[in-house]
């Protein structure tokens, strides 16, 4: 009933939910990329990003993003707060040694690239070069640098 619950939940707020004690604090989105890592400017090869889509069917359990339906981990995908008052936030990404690429960026420390914002319906990830950060997570990560996509 709970899991059924979620995706009723996940299913009526668009990928987007709010938590708050009074005023809202944070907006929330789940999204993924498919583990496809890659940089625009290499045609979505090398180490970056260069896509992603909203993640209608994700659940955080264990620090981990999951299936809804199904619990099992999924690749490729992170959750972004937006600050409301400005809608300014971040991608946290935390790297997984179970994804080859993954493994050799937290070897090497890679630098994550975005060359160029990418946008979708509800959040951009902003441009930039991200440096790793083994603070995030078990393995280490990336803040990326995001806002909430004002359509008009």
């Amino acid at each position: 009933m709970k899991k059924i619950f979620l995706l009723l939940f996940f299913l009526l707020s668009f990928s987007k939910f709010c938590y708050s004690q009074g005023e809202i604090s944070h907006h929330v989105y789940f999204i993924e990329w498919d583990g496809e890592w890659g940089r625009t400017s290499k045609d979505c090869n090398g180490w970056g990003l260069c896509n992603f889509r909203s993640c209608w069917f994700c659940c955080e359990q264990d620090g981990c993003i999951v299936s809804c339906p199904s619990n099992e981990k999924i690749y490729g995908a992170g959750i972004v707060e937006i600050n409301p008052k400005d809608n300014t936030g971040f991608l946290l990404i935390k790297l997984s040694t179970e994804n080859e690429a993954e493994k050799t960026a937290i070897g090497n420390n890679e630098t994550l690239y975005i060359d160029e914002d990418i946008v979708n319906c509800n959040v951009t990830l902003l441009k930039g070069e991200y440096k790793f950060d083994k603070s995030f997570g078990k393995y280490g990560g990336y803040r990326v640098n995001a806002k909430e996509t004002v359509n008009k």
